[in-house]
């Protein structure tokens, strides 16, 4: 038979498939003559009332800095299991809010957890594809985390859902994104039955929810991605006994019903539905209308003891309390005081259905100052939510982000997202002055953010005065659902920032120096999560480490969160393999160290392949200009499991302080995935083409030491910071802030990187902006300069990324080196590191409107000037155009 055959045959059967499965559809509806709800409006049945004091918030559980993805209560109602993606299970104490346990997970991802009925064990599970589980009673180990007491492996995707067989703390039913469902013996970590994979009968998608009957524990039922749900018996694994059909969307939720002969039903279509398990009907849909919007997914659902309500958390942050039997909502949770701002993730209710508990996605991030020791030394500095650094923030592609900053320090303050593209949303990017006004003292901001096609390593930070010394965290961005990373699979990831430290007030030292007109003190040492490391007095207890298991492979996340200094990263005997920069997939490559400018992220790929022992993991500055800087090492300890820490660690090798020819080899090896799921889609014709010089100079200064000061600029331009935002002047209009006159060229050209300049460094003021056509390609090159002494700058752009096509030492030839440009794999990034005495050419796309800061992210240079923006103007539809400003964005 030939295969023009086989495809007419195979379209035939898929038309003959589809034509019973419509007449089935159409069969079951003329059968059902009505839905409960219907047939208890005939029967008179009165409507419940349930005002919003029949159901308040008497406790919120504070103590994740994730969003928090699945919550458990135990069977004697008073303490809860809840799991977020900041890496940790919380076991609460439902009645005085206390934290009784929380247990370090070994994989952050963690996307499900359960009590065991006894109350002795819970269990978690996400996406390093087990489930492990840990005994509440088992002694800390010497770092002070519960141990895995056993780990459930044979899943060959994530794991989505767990739940303990009830009565039995040594079963446990688990659901995956391998499409099937699990029945574990924990006592000996093997698997009993294996529902679905290679059974006809089984799920066609990832299997996204599970619920074990309580009145026949041998029944539970699955829903899926496939859009169905289905009913399995324990004791026949090879075939589902009935296949539930009716949703358009994922199936996210499934809970059997109190009487166990129905269950319910969460989709993303926005409904709710009630299923009969004998008949195989469905017996009432539970949809709210939204005007002309679609219905909000719902994601997560319970009933009452009674079955007579139905609670529901949707993603735009409600919770509907249904009346099962009309039909109806009687209340928005969602609406009432104290409720979440983010979408409800999870929800449970207490075995005597006495209480609540919901989980959300929401983030709140408490600005206050909090005492810190380091270096001897303690003082007290401004932190988010009391941790230094801050929370990491978890999201995954395609979410939206609903991050509410309050202010409770002395100082102004204002938070930057730093690599997300805000698309038309500039007033959530966060640089105080260009988008927006800062949060005043005791003020809240709510920065709203989707993240569109990014997906991996970004951090936060504030982006006012120097106060990004302590106010910083991760931002770790998941692929979609059901997408995986384009490298191995890692055992295990770490966070890494790497941070500067000073003894005395940041914010006095810059003072000081501006002061006098010079550059303020350097940093007394520079930080690995916070922490510099036994090389440093009084480091014992601040030295970060990380323990490994030998023959395992983990992704380290690294972010170069320094002030002032570019840094180079090594683990003492171990090759790091580069994936991933500024959150875009690379080429892999092997090398000893990598190199890291303040503003960038890199992820690598570490394999515990070394003999087992303690390893230093070391950070130090790259500085190829004659300039001071503090040249301090700081490590962090690479810790192999089962060695003791009496063992001294091995020492790394880094490049020299001045290893330029290092820095150049390794900046060349960077070069884009370039495949057809991740392209670089690089812009070929460029519209606009700018060419800025990067300078210092001085200018007169009547109070400063000598009379005059230190400053810098872009095309002898050094930029005057307005007293309201930037982005507010364009929107609406408001004249006299600033102007569109920033030069494509430097006025003068010169021999920018020859014998240093040192008279009539005299630079121009104002706050001069560059507008920029919408959908217009750009090509930026920017060229430093030996004013005073060439130096490496390493440049920011806000609201995009960017195509690091050529760089080159010297001065740039815009007849010969465009012809070596790179058009083809070229890095993405949001940072680039201009060479000292040097020249990086960007190209980006403006597809983004409103006003982006594009500036120095060493935090010296950017203070004295070395910065700008771009105007990228509307488009032609309003989906091109800058959205309206939110209403409580902060005034001036």
């Amino acid at each position: 038979m030939s295969v023009a055959e086989l495809k007419e045959r195979h379209v035939a059967a898929s038309e003959t498939v589809n034509s019973l499965r419509e007449r089935l559809k159409q069969k079951r509806a003329s059968l059902l003559d009505t839905d409960v709800a219907g047939y208890a409006r005939s029967q008179g049945k009165a409507a419940l009332t349930f005002g919003p004091t029949d159901l308040v918030c008497c406790r919120t559980l504070q103590g994740h800095t994730g969003k928090v993805y699945s919550l458990d209560w135990t069977p004697e109602k008073n303490r809860i299991v809840s799991a977020s993606q900041d890496g940790r299970l919380i076991v609460w104490n439902a009645l005085t809010s206390q934290k009784t346990h929380a247990i370090k997970l070994p994989c952050a991802w963690v996307m499900t957890c359960a009590f065991s009925p006894t109350g002795q064990s819970v269990a978690c599970g996400g996406l390093d594809s087990v489930c492990s589980i840990f005994n509440l009673s088992s002694p800390c180990d010497k770092d002070g985390n519960l141990p895995v007491s056993r780990t459930l492996n044979g899943h060959k995707g994530y794991v989505s859902a767990c739940q303990y067989v009830p009565d039995e703390d040594t079963h446990l039913i688990t659901g995956s994104g391998d499409q099937t469902c699990v029945l574990w013996d924990i006592t000996t970590g093997l698997r009993t039955s294996v529902f679905g994979g290679e059974f006809q009968s089984g799920h066609t998608g990832d299997v996204l929810s599970v619920s074990i009957c309580q009145t026949n524990s041998r029944m539970f039922v699955s829903g899926s991605c496939d859009s169905t749900a289905r009913l399995w018996d324990t004791r026949v694994a090879s075939r589902a006994v009935r296949t539930f059909h009716g949703h358009e969307g994922d199936v996210n939720a499934v809970k059997f019903f109190p009487d166990g002969n129905r269950f319910g039903t969460g989709s993303d279509d926005g409904t709710c539905r009630l299923f009969d398990i004998r008949t195989g009907h469905q017996l009432q849909v539970y949809h709210q209308q939204h005007g002309d919007n679609e219905a909000p997914p719902v994601k997560t659902i319970a009933f009452s003891i009674s079955g007579r309500l139905l609670f529901a958390g949707y993603t735009n942050g409600d919770c509907y309390v249904w009346d099962t039997l009309l039909a109806r909502v009687v209340l928005n949770l969602g609406s009432l005081q104290n409720s979440h701002e983010g979408q409800i993730s999870c929800l449970g209710l207490s075995a005597d259905g006495s209480a609540l508990c919901t989980g959300s996605w929401d983030t709140n991030l408490k600005i206050q100052v909090k005492n810190v020791s380091r270096l001897c030394h303690s003082k007290p500095i401004v932190t988010v939510n009391g941790m230094f650094p801050g929370p990491t923030i978890y999201a995954r592609e395609g979410d939206t982000l609903l991050v509410n900053v309050t202010n409770h320090a002395q100082y102004n303050m204002s938070i930057h997202w730093h690599g997300l593209k805000q698309y038309r949303n500039g007033w959530a990017d966060g640089p105080a002055y260009i988008t927006q006004c800062p949060i005043m003292t005791g003020n809240t901001y709510t920065y709203n953010m989707t993240i569109t096609g990014q997906r991996g390593t970004l951090w936060w930070h504030a982006h006012i005065f120097w106060l990004r010394a302590t106010v910083y965290g991760a931002i770790v961005i998941l692929p979609k659902q059901g997408t995986g990373f384009p490298f191995p699979q890692p055992y295990s990831e770490t966070n890494l920032i790497l941070g500067e430290w000073w003894n005395n007030d940041v914010e006095e030292v810059v003072k000081q120096g501006n002061r006098l007109g010079l550059p303020p003190n350097m940093s007394d040492a520079h930080t690995i999560n916070g922490k510099p490391g036994p090389l440093f007095p009084c480091s014992e207890k601040h030295t970060f480490a990380m323990e490994v298991e030998q023959g395992k492979t983990y992704l380290l996340r690294i972010i170069n969160a320094a002030l002032n200094d570019e840094l180079f990263f090594a683990i003492a005997g171990h090759n790091l393999t580069v994936v991933e920069i500024d959150a875009v997939y690379t080429k892999p490559f092997t090398s000893q160290a990598i190199l890291i400018a303040p503003g960038q992220t890199t992820n690598v790929l570490v394999q515990a392949n070394q003999v087992p022992s303690r390893y230093f993991m070391a950070a130090r500055p790259f500085m190829d200009a004659p300039l001071s800087i503090d040249n301090k090492t700081a490590t962090a300890i690479l810790q192999y499991k089962g060695i003791p820490n009496s063992v001294l660690p091995v020492l790394s090798q880094l490049p020299a302080l001045n290893d330029t020819a290092f820095a150049l080899s390794y900046n060349a090896k960077l070069k884009s995935l370039n495949t057809a799921k991740y392209p670089a889609n690089v812009p070929l014709k460029v519209d606009r083409q700018l060419f800025y010089t990067i300078g210092l100079g001085i200018n007169q200064c009547s109070t400063c030491l000598n009379g005059t000061r230190l400053t810098a600029s872009l095309n002898n331009i050094t930029f005057v910071m307005p007293k309201i935002g930037l982005l507010q002047a364009h929107y609406f209009n408001t004249k006299g802030v600033f102007t569109t006159d920033f030069p494509d060229r430097p006025p003068t050209p010169f021999n920018y990187t020859g014998a240093p300049l040192t008279v009539n460094l005299g630079t121009k003021l104002g706050t001069r902006l560059s507008k920029i056509a919408f959908n217009s390609t750009v090509e930026l090159v920017l060229q430093d300069t030996n004013l005073l002494t060439v130096e490496s700058h390493p440049f920011h752009l806000h609201g995009y990324n960017f195509f690091v096509v050529g760089t080159g030492v010297g001065n740039f030839d815009s007849k010969k080196d465009p012809a070596k440009f790179n058009l083809v794999d070229p890095p993405e990034r949001n940072t680039v590191g201009v060479p000292t005495g040097g020249w990086a050419a960007i190209r980006f796309r403006a597809d983004n409107p409103g006003v982006w800061f594009m500036h120095c992210h060493l935090e010296l240079h950017t203070g004295w000037g070395l910065k700008t923006a771009f105007v990228v103007e509307n488009g032609k539809s309003s989906d091109q155009s800058v959205l309206p400003p939110p209403a409580d964005l902060p005034p001036c």
